[in-house]
């Protein structure tokens, strides 16, 4: 047998084999430590609290036991007052050993901001648990946060109760579905639903990142015919985790009950013309409107076997956009601000030549 191996379809294959298996190895190990790390922070932070509560120690002893361990340990970082203050508060926050917890599988930097941002309780747990399985990053659990997305997650106006049998997809599907839909990203109120559509398309990375995880963008104003007629679609995604499409539909009004008719004639067409039914769900309906009558809405919906969502979409109050710093203002201020040091560096320069 020569020792010289050429390239083949199966040494490929076995090569792209144990780069998988080293991959996954390595983010295994990754995680483990995390949580090992966690769980010694949570441990610490209890010792801490609870000598605190017995003794009624004041904040100055986390300041001499801060300096104490860094004395003791110098090459090991996150031992700052801040930082084992941050560990009484975890233990505070997650009393129960963290192990169990959704928080043990976050980064520390993402426990920080939850500490920071979330009352205790379920909110504190609705954040960790979200974005432990969904696998956020820091900015975007700081902008769910910011959203209040914990507020959202439980749309009443659908019609899942009777058009997704399994509980479990119903629980699926209700918690891809925000009410109301925060769009700040959004540069003016469009005027018409064209001008929506083309907004949420040119800024797709903050749209998906509002929707949640696991959208996929397939197309805007997608064409689809019935019959001799063509219908255009306003945006259409597929939903890589729950195997089916979800249509918006847009509207810059409030909801009219002829909008659920309509909406329930596309989600047929896609599945019609585009799901693969021997793979994909149902297709879900979403209708964005800017305001709606609960009871109309409702009796919209009866009757439609169809999964439909009804929900609103907002932006910033108009107050609050006014007091906003405009892009303009904030490159003068830049450029204000490097020009003041610009002068006072070439100040220190003359006068330090002086002295010289």
């Amino acid at each position: 047998m020569s020792d010289s191996v050429t390239a083949t379809a199966e040494y490929n294959q076995l090569l792209d084999s144990i780069k998988q298996t080293l991959a996954a190895g390595r983010l295994r190990a990754a995680r483990a430590v995390n949580n090992v790390m966690i769980e010694t922070y949570w441990a610490i932070g209890r010792e801490i609290a609870g000598r605190q509560q017995e003794q009624g120690w004041g904040a100055r002893v986390i300041e001499r036991l801060s300096a104490d361990l860094r004395a003791a340990h110098p090459d090991v970082r996150g031992l700052s007052p801040r930082s084992l203050e941050y560990m009484a508060t975890l233990a505070a926050r997650w009393p129960e050993p963290i192990a169990q917890q959704p928080a043990a599988r976050l980064p520390w930097g993402h426990i920080m901001v939850i500490l920071d941002k979330c009352p205790a309780g379920a909110v504190s747990d609705f954040y960790a648990s979200r974005a432990a399985e969904e696998g956020w990053t820091r900015g975007a659990l700081e902008s769910m946060i910011a959203s209040r997305l914990h507020e959202r997650t439980q749309p009443a106006l659908t019609t899942f109760d009777h058009s997704v049998p399994d509980e479990a997809d119903r629980e699926a599907l209700r918690r891809i579905v925000k009410d109301p839909f925060v769009l700040d990203f959004l540069a003016a109120d469009p005027v018409r639903e064209r001008d929506l559509s083309k907004a949420l398309t040119d800024n797709l990375a903050r749209f998906l990142r509002e929707l949640g995880t696991g959208f996929a963008f397939v197309g805007a104003e997608v064409p689809l015919r019935s019959g001799d007629r063509e219908f255009l679609l306003d945006l259409l995604f597929y939903h890589c985790r729950l195997h089916r499409y979800v249509v918006f539909e847009l509207k810059l009004g409030r909801f009219e009950p002829e909008y659920a008719g309509k909406l329930n004639f596309y989600v047929q067409l896609v599945d019609d013309h585009l799901r693969d039914k021997t793979h994909d769900d149902p297709t879900l309906g979403m209708l964005l409107v800017v305001g709606r009558d609960d009871i109309t809405v409702e009796v919209a919906l009866r009757g439609i076997s169809t999964p439909l969502a009804v929900t609103e979409w907002r932006r910033l109050p108009a107050k609050v956009r006014q007091a906003l710093p405009s892009p303009e203002d904030l490159t003068d201020t830049m450029t204000r601000t490097v020009r003041e040091l610009e002068s006072s560096a070439g100040a220190r320069r003359d006068l330090l030549a002086r002295i010289d």
